[in-house]
């Protein structure tokens, strides 16, 4: 028996590591992809929020197009629904048309436990960028931190599949628009007017706004 069996280990999570990868970026790398298999790697863990153990599970069946849904059967945190974002549909359309007839798995060249890391890599430096630090844990904080300013808290937690806890702790980024923003927003008077000078702080480039009506959080979850 070991005496070390009772003693729980560290929670620090290191932050030093973080990146956000901007929507200039991400267009830059989906540019360098070389097939349609790659740019769908690429967008659903940007774009979806995926994680790396989850994108070789996703089946063409899961895809469900009349609502705007696919089905994310986690290895990790079970079923959750994640949205067709309006930057993900082009990406998925474009890989559904060139696969295969009777194809399963939208990324069926890859066995399961492939390493996609090393090759993302490659494709990254094929754009002009440097390789980021965990290079998809990565693309899933920068859009957790974009959906963080556009969506009802619960309702990110729902389609990433992880709690608020979680995304504080290892996911949410101190965005470059923070940083200008902070420096050149005004704020004090206007808070005691009922209100915040300059509107909501986007980490976006204009995307996402189109994705749905924040103020109507029901209907984003599927209820009318």
């Amino acid at each position: 028996e070991s005496p070390m069996d009772a003693i729980k280990g560290g929670q620090e999570v290191n932050r030093k590591r973080d990146f956000f990868v901007g929507r200039n970026a991400a267009a830059t790398v989906l540019d360098a992809c070389p097939d349609h298999d790659w740019r769908l790697i690429f967008g659903l863990a940007r774009f979806g929020g995926f994680r790396v153990c989850e994108l070789l599970n996703v089946e063409w069946g899961d895809v469900l197009w009349d609502q705007n849904k696919i089905r994310n059967n986690s290895p990790k945190t079970g079923l959750r629904f994640v949205p067709i974002f309006p930057e993900l549909a082009p990406i998925l359309e474009a890989a559904f048309d060139n696969a295969y007839p009777g194809q399963v798995r939208c990324l069926e060249r890859y066995v399961r436990d492939a390493n996609l890391g090393t090759t993302m890599n490659r494709i990254i430096e094929r754009a002009g960028l440097s390789p980021w630090e965990k290079t998809f844990q990565n693309l899933r904080a920068s859009r957790r931190t974009e959906l963080e300013e556009r969506f009802p808290n619960h309702v990110v937690n729902s389609w990433m599949g992880h709690s608020a806890k979680v995304a504080e702790k290892s996911y949410l980024q101190v965005t470059p628009d923070h940083w200008e923003l902070g420096a050149t927003i005004t704020t004090g008077s206007a808070i005691a007017a009922g209100g915040v000078t300059g509107g909501v702080i986007s980490a976006d480039l204009g995307q996402s706004g189109s994705i749905t009506n924040t103020k109507n959080p029901l209907k984003t979850l599927g209820f009318e």
